[in-house]
């Protein structure tokens, strides 16, 4: 049963797509799953010892080391920050933290998400809203935003002026 229940466990770890860091207190790896070695672009035994300022980005470790601390502190469970990898790319993380017992010492099991592809989608829709909004607001013909029952949601300057009306109205 104990076998069964470390091949389960041991599974769950090294299959998620997500990076897991088990570090103690002062941000030391003891320990570390496939995928933090894939986003990181290091072996496991290059990740194990290293202490986690070590795999940040330079100007962004006091502020790593402050979200580190209320992890430990408990005072938060979440935190985004970013993350280097060997070659020197910043990435851009979520990281969730558990308290553990780690080989009897209390310890950090942190979820590691790498946030690229989401950071990339929201700059992507923020791009898109700047350019909707610019030929709405540029456009020389009126237009209108109607709800379901047909009630004027929003217009743009082009209308207010055909109608003789301020926006507000």
């Amino acid at each position: 049963v104990l076998r069964e229940t470390e091949k389960r466990l041991s599974g769950l770890f090294e299959n998620s797509p997500d990076a897991i860091f088990v570090e103690d207190f002062d941000g030391t790896v003891l320990d570390a799953n496939a995928a933090a070695c894939r986003l990181h672009g290091l072996a496991r035994e290059a990740l194990v010892g290293r202490n986690l300022l070590e795999l940040i980005p330079p100007e962004a470790r006091a502020e790593t080391q402050a979200g580190f601390q209320q992890l430990v502190n408990g005072e938060r469970q979440q935190v985004e920050g970013c993350s280097y990898t060997a070659e020197g790319r910043r990435v851009p993380v979520e990281v969730r933290a558990s308290h553990i017992e780690y080989a009897g010492q209390p310890a950090l099991l942190l979820h590691v998400r790498d946030l690229s592809e989401r950071k990339h989608a929201e700059s992507a829709l923020r791009s898109s809203e700047r350019l909707f909004f610019s030929v709405w607001e540029n456009s020389v013909d009126g237009m209108r935003l109607t709800d379901e029952n047909g009630m004027i949601v929003a217009v743009n300057e082009a209308f207010c002026k055909l109608a003789s009306l301020r926006r507000d109205q």
